[in-house]
């Protein structure tokens, strides 16, 4: 994600998503690290993005091996390029490259826990649930969060 592509980010994720993100948001991924986050083509078409930023990482001391932890920000695939494998493909990619930074010990996210579809997707790469987060998603019905990881 450059500076030159993130207004086609941004449209992406508002057209597939059902919050709205900030300008900070758009700032951070183009802060990221090139590896973290993936576009993703199909016939020289963007369909879809892999949003993530490098945290710190609660309770470990800065300057550890591993004292950081990959966000998984935002994912998102155009309806109609679902169901191809071009999310896993997307994911996967980002995955791979987080284990080449020592620094990042695990991959998190927040999926919203009315989307039965995008928790079986996560659980099918491998990400377990840890914890949930009461109101995260305050416009959506139920307002609540998972958070899946992967270590």
């Amino acid at each position: 994600v450059h500076e030159r592509n993130i207004g086609s980010v941004k449209k992406l994720l508002q057209v597939t998503l059902p919050i709205e993100y900030p300008a900070s948001f758009y700032d951070a991924l183009v802060a990221s690290p090139q590896d973290l986050t993936q576009l993703v083509f199909f016939n020289e078409v963007l369909v879809g993005v892999v949003g993530c930023k490098v945290e710190a990482l609660d309770g470990v001391e800065e300057g550890a091996i591993a004292d950081k932890q990959l966000y998984i920000a935002a994912m998102a695939i155009l309806p109609a390029y679902r169901d191809m494998g071009l999310g896993t493909k997307a994911l996967a990619h980002v995955l791979a490259n987080a284990k080449s930074h020592k620094d990042l010990a695990k991959a998190y996210l927040h999926v919203h826990a009315g989307n039965a579809e995008a928790q079986k997707f996560y659980k099918a790469g491998g990400f377990t649930e840890e914890g949930s987060v009461p109101g995260y998603f305050p416009r959506l019905t139920p307002p609540d969060a998972l958070i899946l990881s992967q270590s």
